[in-house]
């Protein structure tokens, strides 16, 4: 199911109206939390207006997750198996932490060969 959805993200501009339905809100219940107008958060979700770092900082705020979580994939976003790492990196013990992170740094010679 998870690689369905991904599928169907990538074909998105962004990933706001994905991460808006999450939360419920609706286009005006975004737009004022974010301090923007609903019709132009609307044209920015299907990509006709562009995602600016001031929006994209704004709505993320507003939606409570990082930036990259509304981007596509294709332009840096997180997959779902990436947020969850993140956010189970932010929520382990600091010597757990510390373990995963050297687990990760051992495996940075691999990274990027074919």
């Amino acid at each position: 199911m998870a690689d369905m959805e991904e599928r169907l993200v990538e074909d998105m501009p962004n990933r706001i109206r994905e991460w808006r339905q999450k939360r419920q809100l609706t286009l005006r219940g975004l737009g004022g939390l974010a301090g923007i107008a609903y019709g132009h958060l609307s044209r920015i979700e299907i990509g006709s207006s562009t995602l600016n770092d001031l929006w994209l900082t704004r709505l993320a705020r507003a939606l409570s997750v990082l930036p990259a979580d509304l981007l596509p994939l294709a332009q840096g976003g997180l997959s779902s198996d990436e947020r969850i790492v993140i956010d189970t990196l932010r929520e382990l013990p600091g010597a757990s932490r510390q373990i995963i992170l050297a687990a990760i740094e051992s495996q940075q010679q691999f990274r990027n060969k074919n």
